[in-house]
């Protein structure tokens, strides 16, 4: 579900417990690495389930990221 807040597009991730993608953006920057990392740093738990396949996406998707980073960086450096 798509909102649009002063001009800013939420998309939420936790329908139950109400966080976005940003906020879960947020908890892996702030060193959330698992689902159940993401729920603790939210400060709330599973009620349904049905965003835990969205939020393992999102950790994959970053760590993919983090390993490419890394990568081109080792390779800036020879």
């Amino acid at each position: 579900m798509k909102i649009i807040l002063n001009g800013e597009k939420k998309m939420y991730v936790c329908i139950c417990n109400g966080f976005t993608e940003k906020d879960v953006k947020n908890a892996v920057g702030l060193g959330a690495s698992s689902v159940a990392g993401v729920y603790k740093a939210m400060d709330c738990s599973p009620q349904c389930g049905k965003c835990g396949c969205d939020i393992k996406d999102m950790l994959d998707e970053e760590k993919s990221f983090n390993a490419q980073f890394a990568k081109m960086k080792h390779l800036a450096a020879e």
